[in-house]
């Protein structure tokens, strides 16, 4: 009786624990103040940080492809915000948005190495790609907080709510993860 009894509460409190676990970016599924569970860093200077990766995976399937996934994920427990002051949901969709340009940023990725023939030495030669594509979406990322105040301003955050719309749509057809890159033409 008293092992049934301690099943059903820990039972019922794993429901309360939150999946810390990263997921991967999609249209539908829109980030909530429930996600940010990471510890606040406070010497940041600013209320909230979206933690996210886009990495990359490749493997041969047939001899003629090469099969290659760009994924973009978010990570709740690097993700965080200040001070329950802070949670308002002009302030969400601003970090909807950094996610949102880290998409941007996996679909041009994804865009580029599906357009490159793979060649001797090809795994250094997109890794470099990589890093050029990632290192430009940094710098837009970094733009970003520097124009909108970190969202505190609200005349270009819509500038750039329009310019990342436009940008994932602009780029819907690599929005799926994986793609093929054929070796032959």
């Amino acid at each position: 009786m008293v092992s049934l009894r301690l099943m059903c509460i820990l039972l019922l409190a794993s429901w309360h624990v939150q999946d810390r676990s990263p997921f991967p970016w999609s249209q539908e599924r829109r980030l909530d103040w429930a996600d940010f569970q990471g510890e606040p860093e406070f010497d940041k200077g600013f209320c909230a940080y979206t933690h996210y990766n886009v990495r990359t995976e490749s493997s041969f399937f047939a001899k003629d492809s090469l099969t290659m996934e760009v994924l973009c994920t978010f990570h709740p427990a690097k993700s965080w915000f200040g001070a329950e002051r802070c949670k308002n949901e002009r302030l969400l969709a601003h970090e909807q948005l950094h996610f949102d340009i880290g998409e941007c940023s996996a679909r041009e990725l994804r865009k580029t190495l599906s357009g490159t023939r793979p060649f001797e030495g090809a795994e250094k030669s997109f890794r470099s790609i990589g890093d050029s594509i990632l290192s430009k979406w940094h710098d837009i990322q970094l733009r970003y907080d520097a124009e909108t105040g970190h969202g505190t301003d609200s005349i270009p955050q819509e500038r750039w709510n329009h310019f990342v719309d436009s940008t994932l749509k602009a780029t819907k057809d690599y929005a799926e993860p994986g793609f093929k890159v054929f070796l032959s033409p």
